[in-house]
């Protein structure tokens, strides 16, 4: 499995090896081959000087060094003044936050150490959980008693998050390489420290950046400036790392904030990857959209209680909706009976009575529905109902981008079908599939009209961090769809 990122690898450094040896070969050269360099080098125009060595590329160039040589010079002068100043009190306020997260740090890394030495001992500390549903007993759960772990979370491709997010981390860390790097650079400027020259590099498939000062002036200096000019860059980072957290606050849109930052949603749910365009779903399930919960149960954290929940073979345990009793026995009972054409209406019951209902306002709208564990927690003239297992009705919670409350999707057809369409990603069509949606920018009091859909298959694909970096897709075909 790891066989073809490892070719690539070696390819990708091959060519780079032959592209630095292109550029390094000189016609006409009298040179025997054991007299050259060992590390193929090039200097090229601009003072860029390229260098390839296994598995390490580095470029450094002087072109920028007259723009650092200006800025020295504006620094020093009357005309900027004031502007120096202030980079002055902006790079000591650098410094006290260089020392105080040095101190954080230790602090941090001895209660991280202290954490995981007691998870080691607390490992093993886990229940067993049985739950009797009808005359078979699920599947025990294992609950762990141990804390929520530690502070730190680590960021590792393939491991804690999907390997696909392999490229904006790198570039993240390009990019923050770059501006730390920039911080040395100014502050070195504010101390009239020309620089040797600036650049960048790849160790196998890390990038990094760096900016050389000459060792003369630096020992020249005086120890505060020389700590202004060191601590620069983590301070760029810090001030970088507020304003990403303002533009955060500040909740810009999905489509805009996505250009350049991704946000951990693994505590809320499952995120919506894409939705096949020209589909009737592509306007209720737009990219960015967060599944959060099957019926009752959530779908977040690091277990997979999507395709559990989805594969039981009997269904959980929730509360029921409380109804007006009268209306419940005064409704048609036909849907109940089996080998009955494809209705409208669902099949609910009492544990005793059956009654085909209307589920789309009754499930779909939360904040007008009484929940209920027993006939007993209905209060008046109400009682407690339950939609039955032949009804088939699946309540997918979403969460749309830039909103914070869940609307509901409401499926009726067999959910271990969507998880086999989700496991194999096979476009075939599922028997007596239908979609309910209910939107908060409906009119309630209006009834749901039905129609068929125009697009035969509706895809969804939905993802969602985990530690194995799991993304699921989801086949289905809907036949019907609730429209205002």
């Amino acid at each position: 499995m790891l066989a073809l990122p490892l070719i690539l690898l070696l390819l990708f450094w091959t060519a780079i090896h032959a592209i630095v040896r292109s550029l390094n070969s000189e016609k006409g050269s009298l040179l025997p081959t054991e007299l050259r360099s060992s590390r193929p080098s090039r200097k090229l125009r601009g003072g860029t000087h390229v260098t390839a060595r296994y598995f390490h590329l580095k470029i450094e160039s002087s072109a920028w060094n007259r723009y650092h040589d200006s800025l020295i010079g504006k620094l020093v002068s009357r005309r900027f003044q004031r502007s120096s100043r202030a980079l002055g009190y902006f790079y000591d306020a650098g410094v006290a936050f260089g020392v105080l997260g040095m101190l954080c740090a230790i602090g941090l890394l001895l209660w991280t150490c202290a954490n995981l030495f007691t998870e080691t001992f607390l490992r093993d500390s886990v229940v067993e959980v049985h739950r009797v549903v009808k005359r078979d007993k699920q599947e025990a759960s294992r609950i762990d008693v141990r804390g929520s772990g530690s502070f730190v979370q680590a960021i590792i491709p393939g491991v804690t998050v999907p390997f696909s997010h392999i490229t904006p981390i790198l570039l993240a860390i390009f990019l923050t390489q770059v501006i730390h790097e920039v911080g040395h650079a100014v502050s070195g400027a504010l101390e009239s420290v020309p620089i040797d020259s600036v650049g960048t590099a790849l160790t196998l498939i890390i990038p990094s950046a760096f900016v050389s000062f000459p060792g003369s002036y630096l020992e020249t200096l005086k120890p505060a400036s020389r700590a202004r000019i060191i601590a620069a860059g983590p301070w760029h980072n810090a001030v970088f790392w507020i304003i990403l957290v303002f533009l955060g606050w500040l909740r810009l849109s999905y489509y805009s904030l996505t250009l350049f930052a991704y946000e951990d949603v693994s505590g809320l749910g499952r995120v919506v990857l894409d939705v096949e365009s020209g589909t009737v779903l592509d306007e209720y399930l737009p990219k960015g959209s967060i599944i959060t919960q099957l019926d009752d149960m959530r779908v977040n954290g690091t277990d997979d209680v999507w395709s559990t929940y989805l594969a039981a073979s009997q269904p959980a345990t929730s509360d029921g909706w409380c109804v007006d009793k009268d209306t419940f026995f005064e409704s048609p009972r036909s849907c109940c009976l089996e080998r009955v054409a494809v209705s409208l209406l669902s099949c609910f019951t009492t544990d005793s009575d059956t009654s085909c209902l209307d589920a789309v306002p009754l499930l779909t709208k939360p904040k007008e529905s009484v929940r209920c564990g027993s006939i007993s927690s209905c209060e008046g003239n109400m009682i407690c109902v339950r939609p039955t297992e032949s009804a088939q009705l699946l309540r997918i919670s979403v969460r749309l981008p830039g909103q914070e409350d869940d609307e509901i999707i409401l499926w009726r057809g067999p959910k271990k079908e969507v998880l086999q369409q989700g496991e194999s990603n096979e476009a075939e069509a599922l028997q007596h599939i239908h979609c309910y949606t209910s939107s908060a920018t409906w009119n309630t009091e209006a009834s749901a009209q039905f129609v068929p859909a125009m697009a035969p298959l509706d895809t969804i694909r939905v993802g969602r961090v985990s530690q194995d970096g799991y993304v699921l897709t989801i086949s289905l075909q809907s036949t019907s769809i609730a429209l205002p």
